[in-house]
């Protein structure tokens, strides 16, 4: 048996990494998992694993008393393979691995946030925490060809970087419930119009406020929609003080955060996504396979799945006009129908998690032997 150590700072149900896990071969694999915290729904209702070890060291100043655990449970456990997901998670896996056997696999969960959201001493610290963490790493798992191509730019050993993509279980995205559904769409303000959605962190790295300029503009000419926005983050307070200035609060609502986000999705006209940059949008993917026309920003992850003009509308990053004109397409109810439908059978063909864990197990085997 090959024993995988997935360590993220939470996990919840249902996402990439609890997918991978419960996925592996049993005969072959025995998965585990860590969390810097126990915010993640999998701490609660870990099947199929008989726990998740809470590391309980959430504040970065604890962030050696986690490495110093994770290190413990390396050994308590004989883990043959440790793989880490995101940027801190990585560089707590290079301490803890740190003479030991184990060989450490990063999950690369980002594409060019550090030059994005960071500049001058700041990117540089950053940049060189990632490059110690790259050089460390026995395999780089890339989502996409995007963010294989940032690796490659850094000067990355080609050899390491492993382009695999989320994984979906596809069992989750059958019909909706009628009554779930309808429930949901009393969540829209009223009015006229598309109803749109957008999921994500209320973050200016998701790009909300071109968005906004986009249905703005789409108002002066008479063009109606209403956007229900789910999510919450720093940003909201900002967000909604824009929506008064702008006079759009009968046509935008703010949901927060919400349980019920397939429901929303499915009930939505279309589902926009302005974001500026991602590893791989998994809002894209829930779109997609809930059969919604989508509207997304041309980041990591996006060339991989969507064929433009017919699975999906792939507008530049912070370009409401672009936006703007997306929007008018969709407004063409034969249009949005077929753009749902190939949406739907795309993300099926290339994303089913049966077929990338293949690529993961082979990955671990490799590295495993090594």
């Amino acid at each position: 048996m090959i024993r995988v150590l997935h360590f993220a700072d939470l996990i919840n149900r249902d996402d990439f990494i609890h997918n991978v896990i419960s996925h592996l071969d049993a005969r072959e694999f025995e998965p585990s998992a860590a969390t810097l915290h126990d915010r993640g729904t999998l701490n609660a209702n870990p099947s199929p694993l008989a726990a998740v070890h809470n590391l309980d060291c959430a504040p970065r100043r604890k962030y050696g008393t986690a490495a110093w655990r994770l290190r413990g449970l390396l050994g308590r456990e004989s883990v043959d393979l440790l793989h880490t997901h995101h940027y801190e998670p990585a560089l707590l896996g290079v301490l803890a691995t740190a003479g030991t056997r184990v060989p450490l696999i990063i999950g690369r969960h980002y594409s060019d946030a550090i030059y994005q959201l960071s500049r001058g001493a700041r990117r540089r610290a950053y940049l060189g925490i990632e490059s110690l963490c790259n050089r460390r790493a026995a395999a780089i798992v890339a989502p996409s060809k995007a963010v294989a191509r940032v690796l490659r730019d850094q000067g990355v050993d080609p050899g390491k970087v492993e382009v695999i993509p989320y994984g979906f279980d596809f069992q989750h995205f059958g019909a909706r419930d009628a009554a779930a559904v309808a429930r949901a769409r009393e969540a829209w303000p009223p009015g006229p119009g598309l109803r749109l959605v957008t999921v994500a962190r209320l973050h200016a790295e998701k790009g909300h406020r071109y968005l906004l300029q986009a249905l703005e503009s789409l108002g002066r000419e008479g063009w109606t929609a209403t956007w229900l926005i789910v999510g919450d983050g720093p940003e909201r307070e900002t967000l909604e003080g824009d929506v008064r200035d702008r006079g759009m609060s009968a046509s935008v609502r703010f949901a927060g955060w919400r349980t019920d986000v397939f429901d929303l999705i499915a009930a939505a006209d279309a589902v926009v996504q302005p974001t500026l940059h991602e590893a791989f949008s998994q809002a894209m993917i829930e779109a997609m396979a809930l059969g919604r026309p989508l509207i997304i920003s041309d980041v990591s992850g996006v060339e991989d799945v969507v064929e433009g003009g017919r699975s999906g509308l792939v507008v530049p990053p912070r370009d409401p006009g672009a936006l703007a004109e997306a929007l008018r397409r969709l407004s063409e109810a034969e249009v949005a129908r077929a753009m749902g439908q190939a949406a739907a059978a795309r993300v099926r063909s290339l994303l089913d998690i049966r077929e990338v864990v293949r690529k993961l197990e082979e990955l671990y085997r490799r590295i495993a032997r090594r």
